[in-house]
């Protein structure tokens, strides 16, 4: 009998110690953060995060975009539950940082031939989480995470860009790839990626490329412009395309298109040609 009552004994304790460890472990585990599911594209930030360290967020979002962050130790491991479907930047860092106080301030980037950079992948973020008094958190015991990656993706290799620029599958990569490109570049190399763009099959990727042209100082290619403003299928991409023209060309070099342009299918490019002649001071052949 009592060797019995020893094996009950012994039983209800392994069964005893197996409950403890089970619920042990379903505790650790309903405790644990979720894996951080985030991502920046083109100025857009997607994410899933649940029950994450506010740290390991940060940390994360540095592998993203350039950005350098001081926070206390205690804010440091706020819990985070967010979810982003393309939210700009700014709009995502609110959400990560609710009922938080924080100062942040964004630095635009110079390319390698000197030109400021804006756009919203190129700027160097800063961000200094305040303590619940409002002081400076990083004054008592500070916690920096940097990108460390930075240099890799601040400048990547230019053949990098010029194969994203004309095979990117998403059009918002590819006008992102000519930005980069396009700054970093020489001149010529810069000018014959961007006339390349004048062909590629969609409109925005076209006129993000006429776009850059006028924003730099290089000559334009002449007969790919003409080309689009006498037989681009979208009327946007011809406006734009005249515009240009206008603007960089002689104008008894610009008058042949710019006048072709007033019998335009769209009444907006007709109107934008009309305008250019008169601004020129252009008066129309007779016929």
């Amino acid at each position: 009998m009592n060797t019995l009552r020893h094996e009950l004994i012994a039983l209800l304790t392994a069964a005893s110690c197996c409950l403890a460890a089970t619920q042990a472990a379903a505790a650790t585990t309903a405790a644990s953060p979720s894996p951080i599911l985030l991502s920046v594209e083109a100025g857009l930030i997607n994410a899933k995060i649940e029950r994450a360290p506010l740290k390991d967020v940060l940390a994360a979002l540095a592998r993203e975009v350039s950005l350098t962050v001081q926070i206390g130790a205690a804010e440091a491991q706020r819990p985070v539950t967010v979810t982003l479907k393309d939210a700009l930047l700014h709009q995502g860092l609110q959400e990560i940082l609710r009922e938080m106080s924080y100062t942040i301030s964004y630095t635009a980037k110079r390319s390698p031939r000197g030109e400021r950079i804006t756009k919203p992948s190129a700027l160097a973020i800063k961000l200094v989480v305040l303590s619940p008094s409002g002081t400076d958190a990083s004054a008592a015991r500070p916690i920096e995470i940097r990108s460390d990656a930075a240099p890799d993706w601040d400048n990547p290799p230019l053949e990098q860009l010029a194969a994203a620029a004309s095979q990117s599958p998403q059009p918002e990569a590819r006008i992102d790839a000519l930005e980069d490109y396009s700054y970093g570049a020489q001149s010529t190399e810069s000018l014959a990626m961007l006339e390349g763009a004048l062909a590629d099959e969609k409109p925005d990727v076209r006129i993000a490329a006429l776009d850059l042209m006028k924003d730099s100082n290089d000559s334009i290619p002449l007969d790919a412009v003409n080309q689009l403003i006498r037989l681009d299928t979208d009327a946007a991409v011809r406006g734009r395309a005249l515009a240009l023209l206008a603007e960089r060309a002689e104008p008894a070099v610009a008058k042949p298109s710019i006048e072709a342009a007033l019998n335009d299918s769209a009444p907006e490019v007709r109107t934008l040609a009309k305008s250019l002649m008169a601004d020129l001071g252009l008066a129309q052949d007779p016929e």
